[in-house]
């Protein structure tokens, strides 16, 4: 961490105070930093940035204090300030003579790129400061006593800057000639404005492409670069021109020549024909600004008689025409006394040369041909190939593959999961959008814990070779964040979600289609955590931009319908609930049929709804759809996936309302159970099954049954978050289940304890989680009143009035359960005055209570 601080002694200066952050001070991190400490001690050049002081602090992380540097990336300084070549080569020159300074005090700095160098004004001229030794490598010394090394296989530094020697990472000693090729990439930069590799290229093959990169491609010249830009977009190469003061033509010819020479040089892959030392680069560079002949470039007579013309112009034009008198002299002399046979000769050879030349020049530009036309068949094979395996795989989907088996289609995707890492590591690419293929089919057949690592390795190779920011990145985000809603991870579902929808409504607009599914995966999770207000925000929104994009009768206008009809029916407006629902089934019928999991999925929420109704003709529909969701579910996607048992809990439900108490049992028994395998004891599905089949064990007599059910199930969850663990919020209604069973049985000292087990879980996920202290209330009022039953009527006062205050803080004084819990309050004081008489002013507060629960 760097902090801006201010120095008292030996006069009040602004300093930069350097420390280690809290938790990162391992042993390796500390001797890096001491390292710097050291390095940046040892010198003394006015371009390096200085070091004043350092020590440690009270709890043992050790800080320095070094001079602060105000000044920019000196690329930015000089795009900014429109410095032109010369101006920009002499402030390079300091920079060399910088580094060269460190490694005179036996300090290579590994880690030289443009944010490493700032420059600022001094005495109104630019002044570049070399900063942030903190990978410097020492050559003749130990920095600090704890040995400095780095181990085979480490990548020290930044790709995009890094020499070969560096990306090799196979152990060989790192000299100065590392720093010289870095400050031959900046020097490319600052003459061209772009990278001799620029960074999406270069990294999205990975850590294995950009080592490949780095030791076997050769960059094009810094003229080539330029002319590239040219050809590309002339605006970017005016503008790029504009920033050091010249037109383009003139820029693509200041570079041709020495500075190409100069600069390809500094990056040559073998180091020994690299410049050995900075120092040789800055005597190279004034060579350049004082015009005479560079060591890189080709000492040919032609060469370094253009270099004395250039040097020597005034005395060259004074004698020009002397000069030409003479050549013509001696050219006309030479044809006299060349015969006839050497003039033919001559002849012949020059014609040969020119014929070969020619054949060189059409045979470099059949290979030239060719290599494109290779690369290019390469790729098409490389694309076909990917999208014929993804098609393969997607195959596999059950939308897809129907009711076909399943065990065969896993077996597939495992076996291709397993491959892909290992044989596209070079084309990650191709391998993201295998992965995603995978991930997602494994999602689709309910295999949660299968679905996550191709899912994570996706969005983790789009990130390096996409950016943050792509639509196939945000893509891979959203089938993540779909995981993780799925397996109950709404918290961090959510945090995604929010995410993706804000950088696809900045860079998509609200109206784009991956827009409007971000808008209602987002409202998914809301309404799981119920946050129903936002939630419905999010989904109206998301409804209008699909017609507005789709129209009325599009797949993902119907998928908007029924994801709203499902939050207007938690809102409780039924009315509006069942007439989206059935507008979005009889579309979906029409436009994708009546057995697509789109529909099936409509139709289930309908049945859902229908099942809540005592109506026996509603129940009736809701019992045909729920069989008929099961059948096709089992069909397409197996009896053990998520979605079929979530249906056939359903079906239990309508069982349950017609009092067939054993077939509900039946089917609420299989889907706990099978939903708990697959999703933990925590989840919201689990804890909702789970609630119905008590209540029918409950109904067919076997309480003891159902309170041992409930015992277990608290012990998987409570072995699940470990000692001081806080459990998912829905989860803690299981303590409420066993607490009401324990009391209906007239145990109201077990259901006091379980109440306080479950005010002490709830008040963690407060803490831990943020959760409303509404849920820690909702518990005290049950745990208060139980202690009533028991006859410690005071405690339980304190627990109803303390539950009491919290319902009013989070939801205010006219809330119906803030009137509801005053009531319960006036109740409580009315029985402790009836079987404690002699206790004074309990029929008091019990009046007052009732009031405040009685209030308009």
């Amino acid at each position: 961490m760097v902090y801006l601080a201010e120095r008292r002694e030996p006069h009040i200066q602004r300093v930069a105070l350097k420390l280690i952050k809290p938790g990162m001070d391992s042993t390796a991190v500390i001797n890096r930093f001491s390292a710097e400490r050291q390095a940046l001690a040892v010198m003394d050049h006015p371009a390096i940035a200085k070091v004043f002081d350092g020590g440690s602090t009270e709890d043992g992380r050790p800080y320095f204090v070094m001079e602060f540097v105000r000044g920019e990336p000196i690329t930015e300084f000089c795009d900014r300030e429109r410095l032109g070549i010369d101006e920009r080569l002499r402030l390079f020159i300091t920079v060399c003579e910088a580094v060269q300074h460190a490694h005179g005090k036996g300090v290579i700095h590994r880690d030289l790129k443009p944010s490493n160098v700032l420059v600022e004004f001094e005495d109104g001229r630019p002044a570049p400061k070399v900063i942030d030794f903190g990978v410097a490598k020492a050559l003749n010394q130990r920095l600090v006593e704890a040995t400095i090394y780095t181990e085979v296989g480490q990548f020290i530094g930044t790709p995009e800057y890094m020499s070969p020697e560096q990306a090799e990472m196979s152990g060989v000693d790192i000299d100065t000639r590392a720093d010289v090729y870095s400050l031959g990439v900046m020097l490319y930069e600052l003459a061209t404005g772009r990278l001799p590799f620029e960074s999406v290229e270069l990294r999205q093959g990975g850590f294995a492409g950009i080592q490949r990169t780095i030791r076997e491609v050769d960059p094009p010249r810094p003229s080539q670069r330029f002319t590239t830009i040219v050809h590309r977009t002339a605006e970017e190469a005016r503008t790029l021109a504009k920033a050091r003061r010249v037109d383009p033509p003139t820029l693509s010819r200041r570079l041709r020549g020495d500075l190409d020479w100069v600069i390809m040089r500094c990056l040559e892959k073998d180091r020994t024909r690299r410049y050995q030392t900075a120092l040789d680069l800055a005597v190279e560079l004034r060579r350049v600004l004082d015009d005479e002949p560079v060591e890189a470039g080709p000492p040919s007579v032609r060469y370094r008689l253009g270099k004395f013309v250039r040097r020597h112009r005034a005395a060259v034009g004074a004698a020009a025409v002397g000069v030409l008198a003479l050549i013509a002299a001696t050219v006309v002399s030479l044809l006299f006394a060349v015969g006839e046979a050497r003039a033919k000769e001559a002849a012949e050879q020059a014609r040969e040369l020119a014929q070969i030349a020619r054949e060189v020049a059409e045979a470099e530009r059949d290979r030239a041909i060719a290599a494109e036309r290779r690369a290019e068949t390469e790729a098409r094979t490389s694309e076909r190939v990917a999208t014929l395996t993804r098609e393969i795989l997607g195959g596999v989907d059950p939308v897809v593959a129907g009711a076909l088996d399943k065990t065969l289609i896993r077996r597939l995707l495992d076996s291709a999961a397993a491959k892909v890492d290992r044989e596209l590591a070079e084309e990650p690419q191709v391998a993201a959008e295998l992965f995603v293929t995978i991930g997602a089919t494994f999602l689709s057949l309910g295999e949660y814990d299968k679905a996550e690592r191709p899912l994570d390795r996706a969005l983790e190779l789009r990130r390096e070779t996409l950016g943050p920011g792509d639509r196939l990145t945000l893509r891979s985000a959203d089938e993540v964040a779909r995981l993780e809603r799925r397996t109950g991870r709404l918290e961090a579902a959510l945090e995604r979600q929010r995410a993706i929808l804000a950088a696809r409504l900045e860079s998509m607009g609200e109206e784009d289609p991956d827009t409007i599914s971000s808008l209602g995966n987002t409202a998914l999770v809301l309404q799981e955590l119920a946050r129903l207000d936002e939630a419905s925000a999010l989904f109206e929104k998301a409804l209008e931009a699909a017609r507005r994009h789709h129209g009325d009768r599009h797949a993902t206008t119907f998928t908007a319908m029924n994801n709203l009809a499902t939050l207007r029916r938690r809102q409780g407006d039924a009315a509006a609930a069942e007439s989206l629902w059935r507008e979005a089934l009889a579309g979906q019928r029409d436009l994708l049929g009546p057995e697509h999991l789109g529909t099936i999925a409509t139709k289930s929420n309908l049945a859902g709804f229908l099942s809540a109704s005592r109506d026996p003709v509603q129940l009736d529909e809701a019992e045909m759809l729920f069989t008929r969701v099961v059948e096709v579910r089992r069909a397409v996607e197996g009896p053990g996936h998520p979605e079929t048992l979530r249906a056939l809990s359903g079906l239990g439900s309508v069982a349950f309302r017609r009092a067939r108490f054993e077939v509900a049992e039946t089917h609420f028994a299989e889907a706990f159970a099978g939903l708990s395998e697959l999703l933990g004891p925590e989840h919201g599905s689990v804890v909702s099954v789970g609630g119905n089949l008590l209540a029918a064990r409950r109904r067919l007599g076997r309480a003891a049954e159902a309170e041992s059910g409930l015992v277990e199930w608290i012990e998987a969850i409570e072995a699940r978050v470990g000692p001081g663990g806080a459990p998912e919020a829905r989860s803690i209604e299981i303590w409420s289940q066993l607490a009401l069973q324990q009391e209906q049985r007239g145990d109201h000292g077990a259901a006091a304890s379980t109440l306080a087990d479950a005010v002490r879980h709830a008040r963690r996920r407060v803490v831990r989680a943020g959760d409303s202290e509404a849920i820690v209330a909702r518990l005290m009022l049950r745990r208060g009143e139980a202690l009533g039953r028991l006859g410690e009527y005071r405690s339980g006062a304190d627990l109803l009035e303390e539950a009491h205050d919290i319902l009013e803080r989070e939801l205010g004084r006219i809330h119906a359960d803030v009137q509801a819990a005053a009531l319960r309050l006036a109740e409580f004081h009315e029985r402790w005055a009836t079987t404690h008489p002699e206790v004074p002013g309990t029929l008091e507060k019990a009046r007052r209570w009732r009031e405040r629960g009685e209030a308009p």
